[in-house]
């Protein structure tokens, strides 16, 4: 007799407003699909007076053919500032609000067709003057799945939402752009800073090149417009080029707009290298 041997494979889906796992026949689970819906992705909330209780929800739908039952947990997150999220334990950062998170219900199943309603509160105990942040994950425990070879996998879903808590008065924002580098040829970033209490997103930017004389040279604009940067974080933000700047000792002027009251910009001179294209190996054919 022939037993089948297993395998673990955990699929992480999260900040998807439709997490759709479709595995195709050349994957070791044949036909499997899980379609599950976590609405809203993000949410911000602000406490109508200091320290009041703030209470909203999600939702998660189960459009499966399999019934799934689903477990919470309330993690702290943070960005790297090459925009990597990273994911770690509750309560362990300093702007975290996890540990005032309450939960109803933090465990069910979900059906075939079903929906439910997740209740949170967010108690914090006392007064902020800064944004705080959490990301409330939903993981489903492991449904065995034959496949292939008849290898059975574990197959589990997870998606997450994230929390925002802003202070109840209006906060001061602001940001800065602290740097401009070019690491690589033809590669161009704005180091931007976020001076002030809650999230910002730099949606958009006007890079300029010069050359020695003064002439404009090139332009360009963000390579990922609406980037998100948290209070007191950095972000590295790529550049995109429409027209890129030819090679030597070029000034660069970035303006940006970061959706506060004023704009964010810099300037700064590099020795610039632009990105040179390989032209194509063509192999001659032998005659016939």
């Amino acid at each position: 007799m022939k037993f089948p041997s297993f395998s673990f494979r955990f699929w992480f889906v999260s900040l998807a407003a439709s997490a759709i796992l479709g595995l195709s026949s050349g994957s070791n689970i044949a036909e499997a699909q899980f379609k599950v819906a976590l609405s809203p992705l993000e949410k911000s909330l602000v406490p109508p007076r200091a320290g009041a209780r703030v209470t909203d929800e999600l939702t998660i739908a189960n459009t499966s053919p399999q019934a799934l039952y689903f477990s919470s947990e309330i993690m702290d997150w943070t960005r790297e500032i090459s925009g990597q999220q990273k994911f770690v334990e509750g309560g362990t950062t300093p702007l975290s609000c996890a540990p005032w998170i309450s939960l109803n219900p933090p465990q069910f199943q979900l059906n075939p067709g079903q929906s439910i309603k997740v209740r949170y509160s967010i108690a914090p105990p006392a007064e902020i003057t800064r944004e705080h942040r959490a990301i409330i994950f939903f993981t489903s425990r492991p449904i065995p799945m034959r496949g292939k070879a008849n290898i059975v996998n574990l197959v589990s879903v997870r998606l997450g939402a994230k929390v925002f808590l802003a202070p109840s008065k209006t906060p001061p924002s602001g940001a800065r752009i602290s740097e401009i580098i070019a690491p690589a040829e033809g590669d161009l970033r704005l180091k931007m800073q976020n001076e002030g209490a809650v999230s910002l997103r730099a949606k958009s930017a006007k890079i300029e090149a010069f050359d020695a004389a003064g002439t404009l040279v090139g332009n360009g604009e963000l390579a990922a417009p609406d980037a998100q940067i948290h209070p007191g974080d950095s972000r590295e933000l790529p550049v995109k080029w429409t027209q890129q700047p030819p090679s030597g000792k070029t000034r660069f002027r970035v303006v940006v707009d970061y959706g506060g009251l004023t704009l964010a910009g810099a300037e700064n001179t590099l020795d610039w290298t632009p990105k040179t294209l390989e032209a194509p190996v063509v192999e001659a054919l032998p005659e016939r």
